[in-house]
């Protein structure tokens, strides 16, 4: 289990096409991290993980959960589920979404 503390400063550019409103935001955030990773064993791990804004705890939050498997001694393949949820009172209100991701991993 880890808990850390991660950054990240994010310049975002909003434009109406229907009219002439234009905003542009500089947006820095810090986050704590917290994360869970256990080994299953024959390579396989599990993760799962909650990072929530400093400024808007809970609000503004991202969990996941998700596997990685490792073939041999550097070759890996991973896949996650995750949420991001925000706040509605939050200036990038709407940016709630879910992913799923896939990669392929090299070890070194």
């Amino acid at each position: 289990m880890s808990i850390g503390l991660k950054t990240k400063n994010a310049s975002i550019d909003c434009k109406d096409d229907d009219g002439p409103y234009s905003k542009t935001n500089d947006v820095f955030n810090e986050y704590v991290d917290f994360r869970y990773v256990g080994g299953l064993g024959n390579g396989l791990s599990f993760e799962a993980y909650l990072a929530s804004n400093v400024d808007t705890f809970l609000d503004d939050r991202q969990m996941g959960l998700g596997f990685n498997k490792v073939f041999g001694s550097n070759l890996g393949i991973s896949g996650y589920y995750g949420i991001h949820e925000t706040d509605e009172d939050l200036f990038y209100s709407g940016a709630d979404y879910d992913y799923f991701k896939v990669s392929a991993n090299f070890y070194f």
